[in-house]
This record gives structure tokens, C-alpha cells and sequence, in this order.
């Protein structure tokens, strides 16, 4: 099982502050990042298909 290693990640296209670690997915606007444990205000899904 493979864990991520990584620390101070600077997301491509960001002029926020680095993140400590990549947990959660990330999002931003003009204002800065969103909140991504804020579920009325960050919403995204994953799916997923054979190929």
C-alpha cells in the first residue's frame, strides 16, 4: 500500500500557500482555496470506468 510522501505542495496554477499534504481535494477562486470539509460549499464527485 502506498502512502503519500509528499509535504509543502504547491498545487500547478496556485498563488496561495503551499499544503502541508494532499488529503482532501483542492479547489480555488480569486479569494483563495475552498474549504474542502465544507460540504454546502465544496462538492465534487469521483468516478470511475474500465478501460
Amino acid at each position: 500500500m502506498a502512502y503519500d510522501t509528499a509535504h509543502d505542495v504547491a498545487p500547478p496554477g496556485s498563488d496561495g500557500l503551499r499544503l502541508g499534504f494532499l488529503m482532501y481535494p483542492q479547489a480555488e477562486h480569486a479569494q483563495g482555496r475552498y474549504d474542502p470539509l465544507d460540504p454546502n460549499r465544496f462538492k465534487y464527485t469521483i468516478s470511475a470506468r474500465e478501460i
